[in-house]
């Protein structure tokens, strides 16, 4: 089951990616910026996979049938998001 993650900026650029088979870890340090998004890539798709996107949310169990592109919030949708 290989996984892949990735933070992109608003132009799709990459600015880190990690990679794994059954277990992937992307620590970012830097800050994101408005546009940023987390892009998840699975090579065996549809299947179930363990995600946390954010540290404040933890991990839930997904039915993936794609990749997916998680933009990070800010501004309102932000602050709607964190309460």
């Amino acid at each position: 089951m290989s996984i892949s993650l990735k933070v992109q900026d608003k132009n799709g650029f990459t600015l880190a990616v990690a990679r794994g088979e059954r277990e992937v870890n992307l620590p970012y340090c830097a800050e994101y910026r408005e546009g940023d998004q987390i892009v998840v890539e699975a090579a065996e798709i549809p299947a179930f996979y363990w995600l946390s996107l954010d540290d404040g949310r933890g991990h839930s169990l997904v039915y993936l049938t794609g990749n997916i592109w998680y933009k990070i919030p800010f501004g309102e949708v932000r602050l709607v998001r964190r309460r």
